[in-house]
């Protein structure tokens, strides 16, 4: 089961998610944080998921995406194993470390 947990301070917002971000939850994830990019700086915690696949990726991109559109300023502050491969495989993960434009 994935949990999405949104926790603001002033002009952040952090989001930590937790289990599988894959195609039978993308909508439930996406429907989660539909809402959150309106914070200066939203920061990303995916250190607790579990399994990661083209939906999980399609959703992080579209949040880093609508985020670049708006002047926020995206982080993913800590990523598993199961995203930290998938990235490495398709070689985006530069693209989510280091904050680059996609």
């Amino acid at each position: 089961m994935e949990m999405v947990t949104v926790q603001r301070t002033g002009n952040r917002a952090s989001i930590s998610i937790e289990g599988e971000m894959t195609i039978f939850n993308a909508q439930q994830i996406a429907s989660s944080l539909i809402n959150v990019t309106d914070a200066a700086i939203f920061e990303l915690d995916l250190s607790k998921v579990t399994e990661f696949d083209t939906s999980g990726f399609q959703i992080l991109v579209a949040l880093k995406k609508e985020c670049q559109a708006k002047g926020i300023e995206f982080l993913v502050k800590a990523m598993s194993d199961a995203v930290s491969g998938f990235l490495d495989i398709f070689r985006m993960k530069e693209e989510f470390v280091d904050n680059k434009p996609i």
